[in-house]
């Protein structure tokens, strides 16, 4: 495997682990807020901004 490849696909890799991250933090704030949870903690548990999570919400609802 020549250089070039190895770099290419560990950036696909760390991508790959980027978008399954934020997947998962947005299952969590869906979660979160079904369950009553205020929008100021979701933020702050997902380090996010409450705007960040409104925005997340509008998109699901």
């Amino acid at each position: 495997m020549n250089m070039k490849k190895i770099l290419h696909t560990e950036e696909g890799r760390q991508e790959g682990l980027e978008q399954g991250s934020e997947q998962t933090k947005i299952k969590m704030i869906k979660k979160f807020y079904k369950n009553g949870v205020d929008i100021e903690v979701i933020a702050s548990s997902s380090d996010k901004s409450v705007e960040e999570v409104e925005e997340i919400l509008k998109k699901v609802a």
